[in-house]
Order: C-alpha cells, then sequence, then structure tokens
C-alpha cells in the first residue's frame, strides 16, 4: 500500500494506491501498525482492534461505504465496479478501526 499527497477519487481524503516495481518502492509504502490495547511485544490475535498509520504523511487508513465505485462514479466498464475506496484521513476515526476477521497459517517450503 502506497500514500501520498493525491486526492483519493470519491471521497478527497488521501489516495492509497499499490506502488513500486517487483517489490521496491520508497517511503510512501511505510505504515505502521498500532493496536488499540495490547501490550507491546503481546500477539496479534485475530480480535484485537489495530490502526494502519502511514509515517510520512500522518495519516490513518479507512474505508467508508459511502464511498463506492459504482456506474455513475466509475463508468460502465469500471474494472472496480461494486468496491470501496480505501483512502487515508488525519484523524483516528472509527472507520480507520481494522480487525482480522480470519486466520490461517502459512508454511513456505524452501527449496535449496
Amino acid at each position: 500500500m502506497h500514500t501520498h499527497d493525491f486526492q483519493a477519487p470519491l471521497s478527497g481524503r488521501s489516495e492509497v494506491s499499490a506502488f513500486g516495481d517487483d517489490g521496491n518502492g520508497d517511503t510512501g509504502d511505510n505504515w505502521q501498525l498500532i493496536c488499540e490495547k495490547q501490550k507491546e511485544g503481546e500477539i496479534l490475535k485475530a480480535s484485537y482492534v489495530f490502526y494502519l498509520f502511514h509515517v510520512d504523511t500522518k495519516r490513518y487508513l479507512v474505508c467508508d461505504s459511502k464511498y463506492e465505485f459504482n456506474h455513475r462514479n466509475c463508468g460502465s466498464g469500471c474494472p472496480i465496479l461494486g468496491q470501496l475506496e480505501v483512502s487515508a484521513e488525519a484523524r483516528k476515526s472509527d472507520l480507520a478501526r481494522w480487525r482480522i476477521t480470519s486466520v490461517f497459517n502459512l508454511n513456505l517450503l524452501h527449496n535449496h
């Protein structure tokens, strides 16, 4: 995820997008995980509420159901029709609260 000083198309907040080439980006990709009620070093669990804070712009990642891409605001050939805009805003609001709803284990095997 990347953000900068560009305006998001629907909400007017800071745009959040994909950026970089083969894993290489810049400081606009740096986000800090801020847990709501956990102690530092505690293992993050599925029920925990957290915020994603963008280091450069000092904004929080948000998603608001009022800003959904539809035929009216995106056109008939919209590739993201029905999806919500993800953006960043300066205040830590309820829209910025995130929660893990599903957890799974991923085992990576490396062939040497």
